[in-house]
């Protein structure tokens, strides 16, 4: 049996939420058993989301807890929307027998100004068996 990598996604919030500077809202990821470790090549991943920052803000986003993927500052305006590409294989655990487990959490911090998110979503690679 072989394998063809394919594009996935998960939605982590499809609902608004607001962060007022010092604010916190969390997610997590539950890595599939199917997501995509290659010695051939990195593993990136993108986290797409809307946002409508309410006055001058900066937004920080954490992965695993320790790993700084979004460090941007937004002026007041309009809804638009924001992605990011990154390293996912780094983050995700795996054991020797090459099967992912458990989760990657995923920290949004207002560091200053007041913003609306919604609609987070998480484009990754993943393989299934053909």
């Amino acid at each position: 049996m072989s394998h063809i990598t394919v594009s996935d996604y998960a939605v982590l919030r499809d609902s608004t939420f607001t962060l007022d500077a010092g604010d916190t809202e969390d997610f997590q990821w539950h890595v599939p058993e199917q997501f995509l470790f290659s010695p051939a090549f990195v593993n990136r991943a993108v986290i797409a989301f809307k946002i409508r920052p309410q006055e001058s803000s900066r937004l920080r986003v954490t992965a695993a807890g320790s790993t700084t993927i979004i460090n941007a500052n937004f002026s007041a305006s309009h809804t638009r929307m924001y992605q990011e590409v990154f390293r996912l294989d780094n983050l995700a655990g795996q054991d020797v027998g090459g099967v992912t487990v458990g989760s990657v959490f995923f920290e949004f911090r207002a560091v200053s100004g007041r913003i609306h998110i919604s609609d987070v979503v998480l484009h990754f690679k993943r393989f299934i068996d053909v």
